[in-house]
């Protein structure tokens, strides 16, 4: 009975183990700063699944443990030590990537780096000449580490459970943005100082303008173009719209941040100080300081929570990375589970930095339908925001043209299409821009109020190069360095384009947008010489 008892915690070990890269998503997607993302509580669904996916692993693996021994043959049982010395490769990746990610020393790193890579040869080499007295003791010392092991998945479990009790406690208070009575700002004429930020999520510079596909197009935006200030040369405060996006409201480079609970983004600027996003003087607050209202509709970040009641108008949509593992029932949760894994089993997977869980197709249709609401919603704020003439700043931040597609330019509809990808999004930014044009000249504000069009980071390839739906935005991109984003400034009243060909960073949006509803800035050529005077001060490119 002690013997039965020792074969099924040694196969349950294994078995976690083995779906070790499974339980590293477990604690990523479920840990209790992810709740910044969400607009609710997370569950615990991949958890659960991963749980049932290793018990069944468990059975898999005794049931051959007990055949082996019951058949009680040499060759038979050195052929299962080699496969469990191979087995055990797997689950070296998964820790050489966590501990790389915790890690800052680039010497270290290397260090763990060198040492992970000879432990996987020495355990496929141990496994090949299995009859050897060396792998006998490999072996042996495999077996030790196994049962070490046995305490990953209870450890994982408890450890969720503990957070997810924390957090629901109520340690975590949630501040919602409410209307409030602001005193009106003290200037004598607004005319001009109104101001409406557009930030499209992932908008390429090249591929909407310089590259731009024959299948793609943009007449709002080709318009806008020929009555703005237009720059060619505006690169990203980061690659990340965690990190972009904060730099961009507080004019400050932001080198990492963390997000620490459903509120708190906390920010390592590059001078190594550290702020909470929110708290840190921004554009939202100083505006609010100086006597004007914002209003502020996006997404992926909790606006509404970060900045509470600064703002005198606010709606928010959570992001979809988190919700991408939630499957429809258990049983399919754990089939997924071993889905996800099969990467892992590929050369580079195996000897590799083991991958995350990738995206599976039932993944893509749920998250493409997440973000189309995102996009409606966003939609129906920012309508009803650049129309209210009460507010002096408008900030929003939309879920497109950034992957996945939501949009089928070839009817020109909404909805999920098979095959639609990022050109598609990008024809649904400029019938976004139409109708927000048709709102302001509804509403006789158009001509009172700058609008200033841009993004938060390009098309990241490096992200998207695995999806079918998007593999050939790469090759449109071809060797384009595409840091750059599109930046569009349409000055009240402006008719006349204006071109700004030198480079600069998207960090001085603070700066501006301040000098904009300062009235500072006010036409082209005071843009140019504010630019000019400012754009050194933070790096490009």
């Amino acid at each position: 009975m002690h013997l039965k008892i020792k074969e099924i915690l040694f196969s349950f070990s294994l078995a976690n183990l083995c779906l070790l890269n499974a339980w590293s998503a477990v604690w990523a997607v479920n840990r209790p700063s992810t709740d910044y993302f969400r607009k609710s509580m997370g569950g615990l669904h991949l958890a659960w699944a991963t749980l049932l996916a290793s018990l069944l692993l468990t059975l898999g693996f005794w049931i051959i443990f007990r055949l082996v021994l019951q058949q009680k043959r040499l060759l038979l049982t050195r052929i299962a030590e080699s496969g469990l010395l191979l087995l055990l490769v797997v689950p070296l990746g998964t820790v050489l990537r966590d501990v790389l990610l915790a890690t800052e020393s680039a010497g270290l790193s290397s260090f763990l780096f060198t040492t992970v890579v000879v432990i996987k040869l020495g355990l496929v080499t141990a496994a090949l000449f299995i009859v050897l007295s060396p792998a006998r003791r490999v072996v042996g010392l495999a077996k030790l580490c196994v049962m070490l092991a046995t305490p990953i998945a209870p450890v994982n479990l408890v450890s969720l459970a503990a957070a997810r009790m924390m957090a629901s406690s109520g340690q975590h208070k949630v501040v919602v943005a409410k209307g409030q009575e602001l005193p009106r700002h003290s200037g004598t004429n607004r005319a001009g100082a109104r101001l409406v930020i557009l930030l499209f999520d992932g908008f390429d510079q090249y591929l909407a303008f310089e590259g731009r596909p024959k299948s793609v197009s943009l007449p709002e935006l080709d318009r806008l173009r020929q009555e703005s200030v237009f720059s060619s040369n505006a690169y990203p405060a980061s690659r990340l719209t965690l990190t972009a996006v904060p730099a961009m409201t507080t004019g400050k480079l932001v080198r990492a941040a963390r997000p620490l609970d459903p509120r708190h983004l906390r920010l390592t600027f590059m001078d190594n100080h550290t702020s909470l996003w929110g708290e840190e003087p921004s554009l939202f607050s100083r505006t609010a300081e100086a006597g004007w209202r914002v209003g502020v509709s996006g997404w992926y970040h909790p606006y509404c929570r970060v900045f509470g009641a600064i703002l005198t108008e606010c709606s928010w949509e959570q992001g979809f990375a988190d919700d991408c593992f939630n499957a429809p029932g258990l049983l399919e949760g754990s089939l997924n589970v071993f889905k996800r894994l099969n990467n892992l089993l590929t050369l580079d997977g195996y000897f590799g930095i083991a991958p995350t869980l990738p995206f599976l197709a039932t993944d893509v249709a749920l998250t493409s339908h997440a973000q189309l609401r995102s996009y409606k919603a966003v939609l129906s704020a920012s309508l009803r925001m650049v129309t209210n003439a009460e507010l002096d700043l408008v900030f929003v931040h939309w879920p497109i043209p950034h992957p996945f597609g939501i949009y089928d330019r070839k009817t020109g509809r909404l909805g999920i299409v098979a095959g639609s990808n990022y050109l598609d999004n990008l024809e649904l930014v400029d019938a976004t821009l139409i109708q927000l044009r048709q709102a302001l000249e509804a509403s006789g504000l158009r001509d009172s109020t700058s609008i200033l069009i841009t993004s938060d980071h390009p098309f990241r390839r490096e992200l998207w190069k695995d999806f079918a739906s998007h593999q050939d935005i790469p090759q449109l991109l071809g060797t384009v360095d595409n840091s750059r984003v599109p930046f569009i400034l349409k000055l009240a009243r402006q008719g006349v384009p204006t071109s700004y060909a030198r480079a600069f960073n998207l960090v001085l949006v603070h700066d501006l947008s301040l000098a904009l509803l300062r009235r500072e800035v006010s036409t082209a050529a005071e843009f140019v010489e504010w630019m000019d005077r400012n754009r050194k001060r933070f790096s490009t490119g």
